[in-house]
């Protein structure tokens, strides 16, 4: 409507002023006229130009925000009457941010408009105002506040429950990186700085503490592990863990009648495994260094109480020593607090034996021992002992088994001791 009013009082302004130069006659109407004309044209032209401002500017909502972008846009809902030459989103690590730090060019026109706010640091608080241009000036929206996303803060558990396979780890995740867990657990290897290339264990997901069963391993191996967390900027991981596994050792034995007969398929329950006898009355059972338990076999058999227990590896609840030991690395014999004034290898008893038998040695000093066993050929048939031992006498005995657990023949045998300097070789014999 303005904009027709001034086209038709300049038309009308126009045509007097022709007339006037054409020094046609006016009379004092026309000349009034004219001079009315004058005065509208100038008063809705000076209305024309005060109507014209910058525009009005909306920021929308900060969505889809990641590590290094988000999306971001505006709304114009009055252009301030002139056209809108430029329009987009301005943002910065400062507060109130303008066309003078980083910005989007959406295009022109006052309909609304998407940003993408790329090129960011993550884990970084921005700020964001939408912005539009027109003849009169930029204007700017509200701001908007947002911070971008990062990988998790993972702390990894101290290690706990270590046997020769297993152990139980675990983590816990302070901070999530602003996004979803989407999957979180332990990871480990025998190389330090493990990663999920690598065993792991997957336990949910959430930014929860968890636990977590670490499987599968080998006996006395050291390991490392690291706990991690995923979300949908990357996986993060904790400090390492180490921990080595316990060493095995082998516990066999016998079980035999009052004729000394050996009691087949009687079930030793209490050990690992719950072994049952062979046909000869033998078993065999794989336990941890340290291990300690109650061994109690489930078939009505008389016992004879004449093999020996030792109490830091496995007892019985009568004590009745049941369980003949047969010695791997980490275990130590049966000791006597006596101390003898020199070294000594007694000759094995029962001698000649079977199936097994009890050698005795006595130590002076503290020192490192072996005690093997030998064929008549001299070839090397199980070892006894292999480990520092303090002072004191000591009982070990063999049951005949050679070093894959199998029995050996009848024959003669050598056991040789060698502790420091001293070195001793008897003989004993094996009758089947």
């Amino acid at each position: 409507m303005l904009k027709w009013s001034h086209n038709f009082l300049l038309k009308v302004f126009m045509v007097i002023a022709d007339r006037a130069t054409m020094n046609q006659k006016l009379n004092h109407r026309g000349l009034f006229a004219a001079v009315i004309a004058l005065a509208l044209l100038l008063t809705v032209g000076s209305s024309m130009a005060w109507a014209q401002t910058t525009p009005t500017v909306t920021t929308a909502t900060i969505t889809s925000i990641t590590s290094t972008a988000a999306s971001g846009g505006g709304a114009i809902p009055d252009s301030g009457v002139a056209t809108i030459t430029a329009k987009g989103v301005c943002w910065n690590t400062s507060t109130l941010p303008t066309t003078a730090n980083s910005y989007t060019t959406d295009g022109t026109g006052a309909a609304s408009f998407t940003s993408s706010i790329t090129s960011l640091s993550p884990a970084t608080l921005y700020h964001v105002r939408a912005y539009a241009t027109n003849s009169v000036g930029t204007s700017y929206g509200a701001e908007e506040d947002f911070t971008t996303l990062t990988t998790p803060t993972v702390t990894t558990a101290t290690i706990t429950s270590i046997t020769s396979t297993a152990a139980s780890g675990g983590g816990a995740i302070p901070d999530s990186g602003g996004a979803t867990i989407t999957a979180k657990g332990v990871c480990w290897n025998t190389s330090a700085l493990p990663t999920t290339e690598n065993s792991k264990t997957t336990d949910g997901t959430g930014a929860a503490s968890f636990t977590s069963s670490i499987t599968s391993l080998s006996p006395a191996t050291l390991y490392h592990v690291r706990a991690y967390a995923t979300n949908s900027v990357g996986t993060s991981y904790g400090a390492e863990e180490d921990f080595t596994t316990l060493q095995t050792f082998t516990i066999s034995g016998y079980v035999r009648n009052s004729d000394s007969v050996g009691v087949d398929s009687v079930l030793m329950s209490g050990l690992p495994g719950d072994p049952r006898t062979d046909t000869n009355g033998y078993y065999t059972a794989t336990v941890d260094y340290g291990w300690s338990g109650t061994v109690t076999p489930t078939d009505t058999c008389p016992f004879l109480p004449e093999f020996r227990t030792y109490d830091e590896v496995i007892s019985d609840q009568a004590n009745q020593n049941y369980v003949e030991e047969c010695l791997s690395q980490g275990v130590d014999p049966d000791k006597e607090k006596t101390v003898p004034k020199d070294y000594q290898l007694t000759q094995n008893s029962p001698n000649p034996f079977n199936p097994s038998t009890e050698i005795a040695f006595g130590l002076p000093k503290a020192t490192f021992v072996t005690l093997k066993i030998y064929n008549i050929m001299g070839q090397e048939v199980t070892i006894l002992i292999n480990k520092y031992l303090s002072a004191g006498t000591y009982h070990v005995r063999w049951n005949g088994k050679d070093k894959s657990g199998r029995l050996v023949s009848s024959g003669v045998y050598l056991y040789r001791m060698q502790a420091g300097d001293y070195l001793k070789t008897k003989q004993m014999l094996l009758l089947k």
